[in-house]
């Protein structure tokens, strides 16, 4: 283990805050980031959403096709998206950025607790490779017929652990939940951004209609759901995002370092028995 190397956190949390320390303290290798000021942007990226009803994708295709970032199903409930780890893969190796999203069945806080951990451990290997959001999709009736206090505190808890564990959360919903169970101002409130679906009877980026939601309500517009994007088998969902989101954070991973004595403390309250040096 290259300690002196590796960025760190601490049970979630920065190392240089030794008030965060805990005897239960843990080493993992994401990266820590510093958020920069968000700024919304006329200039639109064009992206995709994808889980493994989509099948096999030809990525480079794809990246020709111009398609910009692609937000990645990891999991439904708790359970692995069948796709997942070739899509991120195959996104990345064509050089389109990636964001990924977790499909919740939760109705409890307890449940959509366990939903989180379990997606945080699904993507945990691509931490440094994931420059879009990690976002929150409720929409079962189920969740719908809690009311607005229940289905916000369900996104609230969502969103607050992915923020915890260094990535940018976001609530993807439609226009009706928007307006009739989301407590639109307590998301506001605690810095959760919305990608919403609207869509339209279009399929193509070229035929994207003007954005007739109230614009910048939401920083990423799901416009159509029946896509046609060369690399791709059937329909997709096409999306434009109005925030340049690898450009809100920057690396903290330069001159991180810990001494050998603060190592050894570390990895002996992880329960490793030495260190060879």
């Amino acid at each position: 283990m290259d300690i002196s190397s590796s960025s760190r956190r601490v049970n979630g949390t920065n190392r240089r805050n030794p008030e965060a320390y805990r005897p239960s303290a843990f080493i993992t290798n994401q990266r820590k980031r510093k958020r920069r000021k968000k700024t919304m942007s006329e200039t639109l990226k064009r992206g995709i959403d994808v889980s493994e009803w989509q099948l096999e994708i030809d990525w480079p295709k794809v990246a020709a096709a111009g398609v910009e970032f692609a937000m990645i199903r990891a999991t439904h409930g708790l359970k692995r998206d069948a796709y997942f780890d070739r899509n991120v893969k195959g996104a990345l190796s064509a050089g389109i950025a990636v964001g990924v999203y977790c499909c919740s069945y939760a109705t409890t806080k307890s449940g959509v607790e366990a939903e989180a951990g379990y997606f945080l451990g699904t993507i945990a290997e691509y931490a440094d490779d994931i420059t879009y959001p990690a976002a929150f999709d409720a929409e079962q009736a189920s969740q719908f017929n809690l009311g607005k206090s229940k289905v916000t505190e369900l996104i609230l808890t969502f969103c607050k652990a992915v923020e915890n564990a260094g990535y940018i959360p976001v609530n993807y919903t439609n226009c009706n939940w928007l307006n009739n169970v989301i407590d639109k101002p307590a998301l506001a409130n605690a810095g959760i951004d919305t990608w919403v679906s609207w869509p339209k009877n279009v399929k193509s980026f070229a035929d994207k209609p003007e954005d007739a939601v109230t614009k910048h309500e939401h920083t990423m517009w799901q416009f159509s759901c029946h896509g046609k994007v060369d690399g791709i088998s059937g329909n997709v969902d096409l999306n434009v995002c109005y925030v340049d989101y690898p450009a809100l954070f920057e690396d903290e991973t330069e001159n991180e370092y810990v001494t050998l004595a603060e190592a050894g403390e570390i990895l002996r309250e992880a329960g490793v028995k030495g260190i060879i040096v």
